[in-house]
């Protein structure tokens, strides 16, 4: 852990720059390549939370997502899967966005899966708010997500 120093958790970063929606869309827009690395790995991963992401305070330093303990890796990607971590993960942040930038951070999402099919966003969206919806969620049910 001492090597991550350089770090802080987006749920810091979030909570400093509450008053200032722009920074905190800069603050989750890194964060969008990892949660395409969950979605490209297939990986369930059922643990995160505003402390699970660590993005570099050096431009030079990788960002990472930390808590893979309970996480289960599946044979193909899952569009369901990634609105459930897109969603289930925004919700945590509801404390410091409007619903203008949760709304920005899930077309930040689909764009960065290239999803350009209105009637398939459509069905995004409603699944990014069915897991929006769902923060209590137990882990035994968070890990059957797929």
């Amino acid at each position: 852990m001492q090597d991550l120093d350089n770090h802080t958790d987006i749920g810091q970063l979030l909570e400093s720059n509450r008053r200032d929606q722009e920074e905190c869309k800069s603050v989750l827009r890194r964060a969008v390549p990892l949660f395409m690395k969950l979605y490209e790995s297939n990986c369930n991963h059922s643990d995160l939370n505003l402390g699970s992401i660590l993005l570099s305070n050096d431009s030079c330093c990788d960002d990472y997502l930390l808590d893979f303990e309970f996480s289960k890796f599946h044979k193909a990607p899952s569009l369901e899967l990634l609105m459930f971590h897109a969603g289930y993960f925004i919700d945590h942040c509801s404390d410091y966005l409007t619903e203008e930038t949760t709304d920005w951070w899930f077309r930040e999402v689909v764009e960065a899966i290239k999803t350009c099919d209105l009637p398939a966003e459509k069905h995004l969206k409603d699944r990014f708010n069915f897991h929006r919806d769902r923060y209590l969620l137990r882990r035994k049910k968070r890990m059957k997500v797929y």
